[in-house]
């Protein structure tokens, strides 16, 4: 964790210095005669300046947001409210919740392996002939179904459903898991991330996602520009430009000149080699690792549900049934309730913002999944204490 953090921030700096320091100079020595040259500089300052603020405006968002606390609870509590569930205030409400809870677990899970067991026995009977059927019909015991993966009590529960954490003692909110590191209950866990050292749910995912967005754009600015100076490396220009410098003797090792643009200098070779590789090996694994989650955040699934959901199709493929996720209403929605409801959809995704998310962990019909954030609850508050001021005045006035 903290170790991945260090080395990832020891990253960051590397290659940022390997702009400002090596790369920078040689674009404004390819540029000097050019009537544009300075602006040309100036874009790309201020491009590596935007890269570097919202990444690192990301990163240490995603690492110190926290999946508990008075946010946590408040969210719980509008979701209760939205979803109809009475949430249990004492503990005997939430030992009567528990027993209800785990009492329907057993339940379905029993109705469940019986499904099991009726089908493989249904499918053994019709592959074995009449004949087979008539002497497994003495038997008391009937045949066991092949060993099926483990099946999660989540899988189990209705879209909207609570169940109930054991390890917190507390309600359990749809769409939310326990992280035994963290060792909180994470609403919409997606996955612990140890370069994190946090888990990525409901309040991180956005800077999650917008973490990757930023790296993978950054690292591909990165090949583009080291990619000329990389492959000038041991060509017969580089060497050249050794040369000539090896024969201006002092001058040449103390103040080395470039005399081919974008070649590097000895001693930027290491710092080019440097750069390159990183970007282009981090730039692979980023897109590899944000395009998944693209099509998550776009099909309104975490990580854990992408897996779940995987097994839903499978079986009902095999019932001859179709399967569609509950939670996805559409591309633009499933979107929308990730960066927030926004005329300008990629705003929220460009430009770093520390605004809780607007939108309840669950999707909901219309506008009942958007959050009654602090700001406009206040509002809210304060026009119904006005109202009720004024009631009487205006009665009294009618009268």
């Amino acid at each position: 964790g903290p170790i991945l953090i260090c080395f990832a921030s020891a990253i960051i700096g590397g290659l940022a210095h390997s702009f400002f320091v090596v790369m920078l100079p040689m674009i404004r020595e390819a540029n000097a005669k050019s009537a544009y040259g300075n602006l040309w500089v100036s874009l790309h300052v201020l491009f590596v300046v935007y890269i570097l603020t919202t990444v690192i405006f990301n990163y240490v968002s995603c690492v110190t947001t926290r999946n508990k606390g008075p946010s946590y609870d408040a969210v719980v509590r509008e979701l209760a409210e939205a979803t109809g569930f009475v949430y249990p205030e004492t503990e005997d409400e939430i030992a009567q919740f528990k027993r209800e809870y785990e009492e329907r677990m057993i339940f379905r899970m029993e109705r469940r392996q019986a499904r099991q067991r009726q089908q493989h026995n249904q499918q053994s009977a019709a592959s074995t002939g009449a004949a087979q059927r008539r002497t497994n019909a003495g038997s008391s015991t009937t045949a066991q179904p092949p060993q099926q993966p483990p099946l999660r009590k989540w899988m189990l529960m209705g879209p909207l459903e609570w169940g109930f954490c054991t390890y917190t003692n507390q309600p359990k909110p749809p769409r939310s898991h326990y992280d035994h590191v963290t060792k909180t209950l994470t609403l919409n866990m997606d996955h612990y991330c140890p370069w994190m050292f946090n888990c990525v749910g409901y309040f991180n995912y956005r800077y999650f996602c917008s973490f990757l967005f930023h790296v993978f754009f950054g690292m591909l600015y990165g090949v583009l520009l080291t990619l000329k100076s990389f492959s000038s490396i041991s060509t017969k220009v580089y060497y050249d430009q050794i040369r000539h410098n090896q024969h201006r003797g002092v001058d040449g090792l103390t103040s080395p000149e470039r005399i081919h643009d974008y070649v590097p200098l000895l001693k930027e070779r290491t710092p080019i080699a440097f750069s390159f590789m990183i970007c282009m090996s981090v730039g692979l694994a980023v897109m590899c690792l944000g395009g998944f989650h693209l099509y998550l955040v776009l099909t309104a699934q975490t990580t854990i549900e992408f897996h779940g959901n995987c097994a839903n199709r499978r079986r009902a493929a095999r019932l001859k049934r179709k399967w569609k996720n509950p939670y996805d209403f559409g591309t633009l929605r499933n979107w929308q309730h990730v960066f927030g409801d926004s005329r300008r959809p990629l705003m929220s995704l460009l430009i770093p913002s520390r605004t809780e998310p607007e939108f309840l962990p669950v999707p909901l019909e219309g506008d009942k999944s958007k959050r009654q954030l602090q700001g406009k609850k206040e509002d809210r508050d304060v026009d119904q204490t006005v109202q009720q001021e004024l009631s009487p005045l205006v009665n009294n006035t009618i009268v």
